[in-house]
This record gives structure tokens, C-alpha cells and sequence, in this order.
């Protein structure tokens, strides 16, 4: 079938109404029924995928893997496009030849990926030139319709908050593609000049603006979500505000077009995100990524998308091209391609090369007023890279340019200059560590005000403290703060990933342990700590080989780290290699005689606690490891050691015999389980019976720098009735000590009386 076709998707409660429009062809109509659970559990896969591509970006995987990720994201975009749209739309489909194709969706339905459709065959967004249009409510402000050749002006914003690395590439490249395209007018502005008020002011009535540089996506108020400035966000609510907005926003920054959660799928709840305050302001054409990209791919993609809008194309060709040279390029398994999406019209195009005149000249402003930014205006035929890099040092650009692009090797941390501050910074965290909370406090507040702490650091240690006090909503406040004032702030990626895996969201918080290792201007223990903790998600995802790999990578930059020398001990003694386990343990205490933990996995490996085999007579209770409930991602396996510490110290004071999970029959079956759903009931009182025991004693932990938190449950086997409940938190260097002891008190107590 030839000619554009134009898809229309309402939802209404569990029903979708799909009707499908072709030129000189009858409508399609359809409703089809779309289980509310059935797209969380499609957005999740997704989510899952992206992790396992982006994950390349950082691990050499095998062929095999990169197979996996491509069949795995065909089979899933199949199920999309077969349970999602009807039959009859179906067939179309998959017999249409390349078109424009308009999918105008329910504002309730644009977190569905509907661009990874698969047929079968292709992937609808490489097959047809897709773009978005959103059915809404919200009142949108007018803008221009078509690229003029009198409005041919062009804003690129350059990285406002003046990290990113790889923005000054995307500009030279963008501006050496575009120098030859006579009556393209492009104004530059960046870097702390770029704030919001000259922001607005400079996208008004602009026919296009590209934005280099870092979003934000806030789940819980999408409509905060925004750029990051220098000092601040541009939100969507802000943008949306706008007069007169831009026709083209190609925003080259990680989730721009993210919008609300899956879940909100459930509520009926409208999805915009950072996008969405876009498309109200009345931009009628947006084009971003969905999720988080990576700098250099991200580059060569806007290039390539230019390279074909500037000599013709329409914008739905020009972003087809771009994604068929990244896949050419990086294979399929590299999902970049993927994360693209437009809002808005694919047809529209810059007027045909033979009506532009062919005079070209560089206009500088007459004046510039004080509080203006420094920037110009220019046609770029005769423009050159020299030029250029004059204009950008001149607009303020000369300590960015000589951090990122003159000295790679430029390091925050270890300039003299900082020194004083690095000093304080690595203070307040030995302040912090060492219990004293309050005045580890006073100094990351200290830190935050100091006009020389270019990499913001001290929120991290703020909200560091706010997480461990279980304030988990002021955490992530100041973690926002945090990204604002330095994206690659690595230990607030570290903390937001210990934050999302309590959270239960586990794919995102691998997502941030990744983008932490990335990150090169970071102090030799926060390196190590960024590998420790994506060893222990990784294990925790099932991939304990990929987790012993970065426990030795963070021992290669720390070499007496005892967290990974703990996780190595770990992993060797659930591998069954005692002797290997016991020299990582030993070296642990050596190092930290105070070491809890440690000792006590030597004293189960040289048998000093077993199981009690005496006391015959006496109620068998089992002991289940603790599952992990969140808190810090810096050791594996402490719920099994915290709940043989209680067993140990239930035996001191009480008449019952304690069976510890390592000596049971059904191991097998406990490790199939998986210790991470030990604190379910059910699964506790199954093994409970497995062991023929009388008791079973279960639950979960959280712990953290300086303290230790345990909900607790012991159960009658027999008559399921629950003996007691128990929640206590302990502070201190012998917090789990005294936690043990005081829930073996209480435990007793409820079951002996």
C-alpha cells in the first residue's frame, strides 16, 4: 500500500481504539483489549534491554550477547506490535511500502514504546518515517508552520552547565555541516550564560534550537523535569509557558522525551515529561532520546541527522538515515538508534536548495547590552573552525575549553588549587564514617556554600546522611540540587543507585552504578566504591563472574579496600573455596580488627558456629538468612552472617536449637529460591517444614555507614501463627553485634513463654 498513513490510538479504561487513515483507502477501525499490567511488564522488558545494550558501552561482551539483545528486543517489539494493534492494522502494516507514518496517541499512551514495533520482518521505525502527535487536552500556544526562508534561524545551546565533555565536538560538527547552507542564521550560546531567562528569551520564534546537553527526568512531578542550567533547570512547566516557541527542538540530552512512569498506565494519568512541556508550549516538532545515550554516539547521530535535513530531506527521512548509519555503524544490538523518537510532523523540510540566494555575509550585533549574553549572529558560508574557536573564547568559553578539550587529563581533584577544598571534602567524609553525623553534616553544608566548589561536591555527603536517616524523599531533593551543579558528581550517582535499589528499581540503579564508573575526575576510593557497588547489583542480578570482575577492578585502584577484599571472601565461600575465602576474610580483620562481619565468616569457616546438635529435646527453630532491603550496596552476603550472629546469641540465652540454613537438607532448594524472598512468609514456612522445624525465625535488613536496621518475624511452623514482630535499629562499630543480641533477647522471650 502506497501513500502516508495516519494512526489514531484512544485509550479508554482497558479498551484501546485503534482506527488506521491511507489516502483514497477506507478507515480502519478496531478496538482491542490491553491488560493494564501487560505494558508495565512491556516497559519493563524494554528498561531490561536498554541496560544490557548500554552495558556494552562498558563491558566487551560476546557475539552471543549482542545476538541475545537483538533477538530479545525483536521478540518484545513483536509482542508489541501483535497485542497492541489489531489485526486488520496489522496487515496494513506489514503490506504498506516506506511512508510517512503519523501515530497520534492518547496523551495517556506515550510511554508505550510503539517506535520498536516489529513485524516480523523490520522494525517499524526503520521501515517508515514515523513522527508523534499527541491527542490533548492542554491548551498549546501557536508557532510557525513552516521553515521560511526569512526565518531560517538556527539557536544551538552549548552544555549550560558546562560539564559535558563531549559538547564542544557536537557544535564544531554541527557548525561545519551547516556552513555551506546559505541562509541558515545560527546564534551560539552556552556555558553559565546560557540561564534560563536568556533561554527563553533567545527560543522565541526561532525555526530551530538544538540543545547540547544534560536532562533531568523527575519521576514523581514530570512537569519539573527540565534541562540542566548552571545554576538551575529550565523545567517543562517553565517551557511550556513560552511565547511564540521554536518550530524544531532537537534535544540531544538523555531522557528528553522520557515521560511519567509505566505505572501511571494504571491511573489513567497523562505521561509528558520533559518534551511534553514542549508540544504545549507549541513547538510542533521535538526529537530526543528516550533514554540515557552515550556522548560520542550521540554526536555522530545529530551530525548525520543535519547532513541530510540541511540538503533537502524531510525530517522524517533525515532521522530514518541517521538511525539505518547508526545501525550501519554499531550493529542493531547498539540501541542508540532506538532511543531517538519524533514529536511531530515527519514531512516537514527545509525549502529545496534551488530557491536559496546565494549571497552569504557575517553580521555581527551592533551592540551588546551588559546583561545580554555574549553571543553573535552569523551566516556561515564564509564561516571557518578558527573563527569559531575565537568567537567561543570570547563568549567565556576558555576555562571549559581548556578543561575538556586542551587537557583531558585536567583533573578537579588533583589541581593545588583545590586542594584545601578536596582536603575538607575528604574530612567531612571521615567525619561521617566515624558515627559523627551531625557534624559531618555542618561541614558538606560548609562545602555546598564554598564559591570555588566547581563540582558541587558536598550534596553528595548531604544527601548521603538524609538516606541513612530513612528521609529518602529529602534525599533525592538534594541529589537534584546535586545534578544540577555537576552531572558527573560520581558519588550522587553512587548514592541515587543505593537510593533506586531500595526503591526496588534495580534496573535503574545499575543504570547509575554505570554511569558512575564512567566518570574519570574522581578520587581513587570513590572510584573504588563505584566498582564495588556495581559488582554487588551485578551479583544480585545473577551475574556473579561480571561481580568478581569489578570487586578485583576496585582492589586494582584500592588495594586494602576491605568492602571488595569482603565481597571476594564472599563469592570464594559460596563457590566452596574455604581456604581461598578464609586469606580475603583474614586480610579483612587484619586490615579492620574491628571488623565484625569478618570474623565472624572465619569463625563459620573454621567451624567454630555450627548448628546446636545437643539439646535434643529442645525446640528445633530455623534460622533463614536476612533478605536485603536496601541501605548501602557495599557488601554481599551480610544477611546470612547477621542471621548466624542471632542464631548464635539465641543459643546463649535460650533453651532452642538453632538450624542454620547452611546445614540443611534443602539448601538446594533455598539457593533456587534466592535469598532476596527469604522475607516471605510463605517461602519461610515451607522451608520451615522442609527442615522439620518447630520455629522459623526470617526477615529483612537495611544497613548502612553507621547504622543497622532488621524487621524480624518468627513464626510457629506448624500452626503458621505468628510468635512475634520485631524492628530495631542500631548505631555504632558493634551495631550488629548489639542488634543480634538484643533481637535473641526478644525472640526468646516471645517463643519460651
Amino acid at each position: 500500500m502506497k501513500g502516508d498513513k495516519y494512526i489514531t490510538i484512544y485509550k479508554k479504561g482497558d479498551v484501546h481504539i485503534v482506527d488506521m487513515l491511507q489516502k483514497h483507502v477506507l478507515t480502519l477501525k478496531s478496538e482491542i483489549h490491553v491488560d493494564r499490567k501487560f505494558i508495565i511488564d512491556i516497559c519493563q522488558e524494554i528498561q531490561k534491554i536498554t541496560l544490557m545494550a548500554n552495558r556494552m558501552l562498558y563491558e566487551k561482551v560476546s557475539a552471543d550477547a549482542q545476538s541475545d539483545i537483538v533477538n530479545n528486543l525483536k521478540n518484545t517489539g513483536e509482542v508489541i506490535f501483535r497485542h497492541l494493534f489489531p489485526e486488520d492494522i496489522q496487515k496494513a502494516l506489514k503490506e504498506s511500502d516506506e511512508s510517512d507514518l503519523y501515530l497520534r496517541l492518547d496523551e495517556k499512551l506515550l510511554h508505550i514504546p510503539w517506535e520498536l514495533c516489529f513485524d516480523g520482518e523490520e522494525f517499524i521505525s526503520l521501515k517508515f518515517r514515523m513522527g508523534r502527535q499527541v491527542l490533548t487536552e492542554s491548551k498549546t500556544i501557536a508557532s510557525m508552520n513552516r521553515l521560511h526562508k526569512e526565518n531560517m534561524s538556527m539557536l544551538i545551546i552549548i552544555d549550560p552547565s558546562e560539564t559535558l565533555k563531549h559538547a564542544q565536538k557536537e557544535a564544531e560538527l554541527l557548525s561545519s555541516i551547516l556552513e555551506n547552507e546559505t541562509d541558515i542564521k545560527i546564534e551560539l550560546i552556552g556555558g553559565r550564560h546560557a540561564n534560563k531567562l536568556h533561554l527563553l528569551k533567545e527560543m522565541k520564534d526561532k525555526g530551530i534550537v538544538h540543545f547540547i546537553g544534560h536532562s533531568f527526568y523527575d519521576e514523581n512531578h514530570p512537569e519539573k523535569s527540565g534541562w540542566i542550567l548552571k545554576d538551575g533547570f529550565l523545567t517543562s512547566e517553565e517551557m511550556s509557558r513560552m511565547d511564540r516557541p521554536p518550530l524544531i527542538v532537537f534535544s540531544n540530552s538523555c531522557q528528553s522525551v522520557a515521560t511519567a512512569s509505566c505505572e501511571a498506565y494504571l491511573f489513567d494519568e497523562k505521561s509528558f515529561g520533559v518534551g511534553g512541556g514542549f508540544m504545549i508550549a507549541g513547538v510542533k516538532n521535538f526529537i530526543g532520546p528516550i533514554w540515557v545515550i552515550h556522548d560520542e554516539s550521540s554526536v555522530k547521530f545529530a551530525a548525520d541527522f543535519y547532513s541530510a535535513f540541511v540538503n533537502g530531506k524531510t525530517l522524517g527521512q533525515s532521522l530514518q538515515e541517521a538511525k539505518r548509519n547508526a545501525i550501519k555503524k554499531n550493529g542493531l544490538s547498539n540501541i542508540l538508534w532506538a532511543s531517538y523518537m519524533l514529536y511531530g510532523d515527519p514531512s516537514i523540510k527545509i525549502a529545496a536548495e534551488e530557491e536559496l540566494q546565494n549571497n552569504t555575509k557575517i553580521t555581527y550585533p551592533q551592540s551588546i547590552a551588559s546583561d545580554d549574553p555574549k553571543r553573535f549572529t552569523l551566516h556561515l558560508k564564509t564561516f571557518s573552525f578558527m573563527l569559531l574557536v575565537s568567537i567561543i573564547l570570547v563568549l567565556g568559553y576558555l576555562f571549559w575549553i581548556n578543561w575538556f578539550s586542551k587537557n583531558d587529563k585536567y583533573s578537579f581533584f588533583h589541581d593545588p588549587e583545590n586542594l584545601s577544598l578536596v582536603q575538607l571534602y575528604n574530612y567531612a567524609y571521615k567525619i561521617y564514617n566515624s558515627g559523627k553525623n551531625k557534624k559531618a553534616a555542618k561541614l558538606f553544608e560548609e562545602l555546598t556554600l564554598d564559591d570555588n566548589n566547581q563540582l558541587g561536591l558536598g550534596y553528595d555527603g548531604l544527601a548521603d546522611i538524609f538516606f541513612e536517616e530513612g528521609n529518602l524523599e529529602k534525599a533525592q531533593e538534594i541529589l537534584k540540587e546535586s545534578f544540577t551543579k555537576n552531572p558527573d558528581n560520581m558519588m550522587s550517582h553512587i548514592i541515587y543507585g543505593d537510593i533506586l535499589f531500595t526503591e526496588g528499581k534495580m534496573d535503574k540503579a545499575l543504570t547509575e552504578y554505570y554511569q558512575a564508573i564512567e566518570i574519570t575526575d574522581a578520587l581513587d576510593w570513590q572510584r573504588a566504591k563505584a566498582d564495588n557497588a556495581l559488582g554487588i547489583g551485578l551479583f544480585a542480578n545473577g551475574k556473579a563472574e561480571k561481580a568478581r570482575d569489578y570487586f578485583q577492578k576496585a582492589l586494582l585502584i584500592e588495594p586494602e579496600n576491605t568492602d571488595a577484599l569482603f565481597n571476594l571472601g564472599a563469592l570464594s565461600w559460596r563457590a566452596g573455596k574455604k581456604d581461598e575465602a578464609l586469606s580475603y576474610f583474614k586480610k579483612v580483620t587484619d586490615l579492620n580488627p574491628s571488623e565484625e562481619l569478618g570474623h565472624f565468616y572465619m569463625g563459620i569457616i573454621n567451624n567454630r558456629s555450627e548448628a546446636d546438635e545437643g539439646r535434643n529435646s529442645a525446640k528445633k527453630t530455623l534460622m533463614l538468612p536476612l533478605s536485603f532491603d536496601g541501605g548501602y550496596l557495599t557488601r554481599m552476603g551480610s544477611g546470612e552472617a547477621i542471621a548466624w550472629m542471632i542464631g548464635e546469641k539465641l543459643k546463649g540465652v535460650s533453651n532452642l536449637k538453632i538450624i542454620k540454613s547452611s546445614s540443611l537438607n534443602a539448601e538446594t532448594e533455598l539457593m533456587k529460591i534466592g535469598f532476596s524472598k527469604l522475607s516471605d512468609s510463605i517461602t519461610a514456612i515451607n522451608l520451615g517444614k522442609l527442615a522439620k522445624a518447630d520455629y522459623v525465625i526470617y526477615g529483612s535488613y537495611r544497613i548502612f555507614e553507621n547504622t543497622v536496621e532488621a524487621d524480624i518475624r518468627a513464626v510457629n511452623v506448624r500452626t503458621t501463627e505468628i510468635i512475634t514482630i520485631e524492628h530495631l535499629k542500631t548505631h555504632g562499630k558493634k551495631k550488629i553485634n548489639d542488634l543480634a543480641q538484643i533481637l535473641a533477647k526478644r525472640i526468646s522471650s516471645k517463643i519460651e513463654q
